[in-house]
C-alpha cells in the first residue's frame, strides 16, 4: 500500500511550491550538502522554552540531551545519574537504548499494568550472588539481587516520567537486535558472554525486517497514546552513530546501510500514522556531511559540531523565540551564526547592532563572546560573559573564561582555571582545547622548558596531539631560549603530526634554520608552503 498518494496535478503544483524540490549542486546559492548539511524541514508544532523533554535513543540522543540542557530546557534522562547511585560513576551510555524491541519494553513495564517487568526472567546470576540485568549495558556491574532489583525499580520509574513531558524526542539505532528465547523479549545489547556459553540455545541474533520494526514502534506509540499527555509531540530522529561491528557475515558498512534504511523507512510510516509525530533530519544532516567534519576519528562518533548544529536548527524551529519578528535577512544571517558559518569579526558587528538577541538568547551570547575572542575584542567578551546565566553550561563557561583571562594578560589565572576545569574530567573535545590554553599560558609565564613538560602531561593525558599548533609553539619558545636542540626536535614533531605541518610551523622551522646558517634545509622546507 502507498505510503502516500498525490494526484498528478497535486505533484505538479508541490514541485512548482517546493524551493528545496532540487537536489543543489555545488555552484548553487543555496547549497545546503556541503559541506555541512542542512536538510530543509516544516515543523508540526511548537514547544515552550524550558519545556520537559524525554529523551530515548543511544549516545547521539546523549549529545542532544546535554545541548537541550544547555538551553534551559528539562531533561529527566540527566538526573538519572543523581537519583541513583551505582549510576553516579557511570557514563551516560548506561542509559542507552539501541533496538526497537528494547525501546518498546522500557515503556512497556513502565506504563502497561499488563506487562510488568518479571526479574526472575530478566536478571541473570553471572557470579555466585551477583547478578545483572540483561536489558542494561554490560558497563553496569553485577550486584545482589535486591540492588539490581532496586536499580531496575529506579529505571522503570525514570521512564515512567514520559507522561508529565509534553516533547518525547525517540532516537532509532540499529535493526540488529538480540533476542531471548525464554523471556520473549529483545535485549538492549548484546548478552555477556558467560550468558552465551552456559545457555546457547536461549539467545538469538535477530536481523529485524521492516515488518518487525513497524510492529514494535506501532505498540510504543498506542502506549504513548494511551497513557501520555493529550497534547504531547514526539520528534522521531534516526541515530547517525553507525554499528561499531556486525554479527552478519558482511562487511560492517553494508550491514550498517542495511540497518539504517530499515529503520529511516520505518519512521517515515510512523510520522505518516500518528499526527503529534514529526521525523526531524539528523540522520541526514550528520551522513551527507563532509565525513571529517561529521565524525571524530573514530568514524563512530558525531562531533560536538554537528550536533549543535542540529539542536540549534531543532531548537530555532520547534520553540519561540526573541527572535520572532526578525526581517528574512537578519534569520539568514541568524541561521549561519548558528552553524559556525560566519567570520567571527561579523559575527560580533551583527550581534552589536542586535542586542536585544543577545538578552533572550543564552547561546548567541555565548556565541559572542566566543567571537570577541577571536578577534581580540577583550572588554566584551568580559561583559558577555558576565551576562552568562550562573547555572548554563559550566564546562563551556569555564572554557570561554580561560581564554578571556589569558587573552586579557592573566596568564596566570587562565592556568589555574584550566588546571581546575581538567579536574573536572570534562569532554574530550574541551579537555583539548583546556590544554591549549595551559599550554599558552604556562609558556608566557614560565617559559619553553615548563611549556615542554606541560606538552608532556597533555600526550599521556590524551593519548598523544595530532595537530601541530602546540608543538610550534613550544619549539619558538624554546628556540628564542637558545635551547637548539629541544626546539628542532619539536619543530619536527610539529611537521610528522597526522593532521600535515602547518604553514605557521613551516615558516618558524625555515626562520630557525636560516638564523643558524642551514639555508638549504630551509629551502626545502618553503616546497611544503601552500
Amino acid at each position: 500500500m502507498p505510503l502516500e498518494r498525490i494526484t498528478g496535478k497535486a505533484a505538479l503544483a508541490r514541485l512548482k511550491q517546493n524551493s528545496f524540490m532540487k537536489w543543489p549542486s555545488r555552484s548553487d546559492a543555496d547549497n545546503r550538502i556541503e559541506p555541512m548539511t542542512r536538510p530543509a524541514f516544516t515543523p508540526g508544532f511548537n514547544l515552550a522554552p524550558g519545556s520537559r523533554v524525554f529523551t530515548i535513543g543511544s549516545c547521539f540522543a546523549r549529545n542532544v540531551e546535554d545541548a537541550l540542557a544547555e538551553r534551559g530546557f528539562d531533561v529527566p534522562a540527566l538526573d538519572v545519574f543523581r537519583r541513583i547511585p551505582e549510576f553516579a560513576q557511570l557514563n551516560r551510555a548506561a542509559i542507552n537504548n539501541y533496538g526497537v524491541g528494547a525501546i518498546c519494553n522500557e515503556i512497556a513495564w513502565a506504563l502497561d499494568e499488563a506487562t510488568p517487568f518479571v526479574p526472575e526472567q530478566n536478571f541473570f546470576e553471572l557470579f555466585p550472588g551477583k547478578f545483572i540485568d540483561v536489558h542494561l549495558p554490560r558497563m553496569v556491574r553485577p550486584a545482589a539481587f535486591d540492588a539490581v532489583h532496586e536499580r531496575r525499580r529506579r529505571i522503570t520509574a525514570f521512564y515512567r516520567e514520559i507522561i508529565d513531558c509534553p516533547l518525547i524526542i525517540i532516537t532509532l539505532g540499529l535493526a540488529e537486535n538480540w533476542h531471548d528465547m525464554e523471556s520473549g523479549h529483545y535485549l538492549n545489547t548484546r548478552p555477556h558472554r558467560l550468558m552465551l556459553e552456559s545457555h546457547p540455545d536461549r539467545y538469538e541474533l535477530h536481523v529485524l525486517d521492516y515488518t518487525d520494526t513497524i510492529t514494535f514502534l506501532t505498540r510504543t506509540f498506542r502506549l504513548l497514546d494511551e497513557h501520555c499527555r493529550a497534547d504531547k509531540r514526539v520528534l522521531l530522529t534516526v541515530s547517525p552513530v553507525p554499528l561499531s561491528a556486525t554479527f552478519r557475515d558482511m562487511d560492517v558498512a553494508t550491514a550498517n546501510t542495511y540497518s539504517k534504511s530499515v529503520l529511516r523507512a520505518a519512521a517515515e510510516e510512523i510520522v505518516a500514522k500518528f499526527d503529534y509525530v514529526d521525523y526531524y533530519p539528523s540522520f541526514e544532516s550528520v551522513v551527507l556531511s563532509r565525513r571529517d567534519l561529521a565524525f571524530e576519528d573514530d568514524q563512530i562518533h558525531v562531533r560536538p559540531e554537528l550536533v549543535e548544529l542540529n539542536v540549534s536548527r531543532m531548537i530555532a524551529a520547534y520553540v519561540e523565540t526573541g527572535e520572532a519578528g526578525g526581517t528574512s535577512a537578519d534569520n539568514a544571517i541568524l541561521e549561519q551564526i548558528r552553524f559556525g558559518r560566519v567570520e567571527h569579526q561579523r559575527v560580533v558587528a551583527f550581534l552589536d547592532s542586535h542586542p536585544n538577541l543577545l538578552e533572550s538568547d543564552t547561546e548567541l551570547l555565548a556565541i559572542y563572546c566566543d567571537a570577541c575572542l577571536a578577534v581580540d575584542e577583550v572588554a566584551k567578551a568580559g561583559a558577555a560573559l558576565n551576562r552568562l546565566p550562573g547555572d548554563w553550561s559550566p564546562e563551556r563557561a569555564g572554557l570561554l573564561t580561560a581564554r578571556w583571562l589569558l587573552a586579557g594578560g592573566k596568564p596566570r589565572e587562565a592556568a589555574a582555571k584550566c588546571h581546575e576545569l581538567l579536574g573536572l574530567n570534562p569532554r574530550k573535545q574541551v579537555a583539548r582545547r583546556l590544554w591549549m590554553i595551559l599550554l599558552e599560558a604556562t609558556i608566557a609565564t614560565e617559559g619553553g622548558r615548563a611549556g615542554l613538560a606541560t606538552l608532556g602531561a597533555w600526550r599521556k593525558a590524551q593519548g598523544g596531539i595530532k595537530k601541530p599548533e602546540p608543538f610550534r609553539l613550544v619549539a619558538v619558545a624554546l628556540a628564542e631560549a637558545g635551547e637548539d636542540a629541544d626546539a628542532e626536535a619539536m619543530f619536527n614533531e610539529a611537521l610528522q603530526c597526522v593532521t600535515g605541518p602547518s604553514d605557521a610551523a613551516l615558516i618558524n622551522f625555515a626562520d630557525f634554520l636560516t638564523r643558524r646558517g642551514r639555508e638549504a634545509e630551509a629551502d626545502a622546507l618553503f616546497e611544503g608552503l601552500v
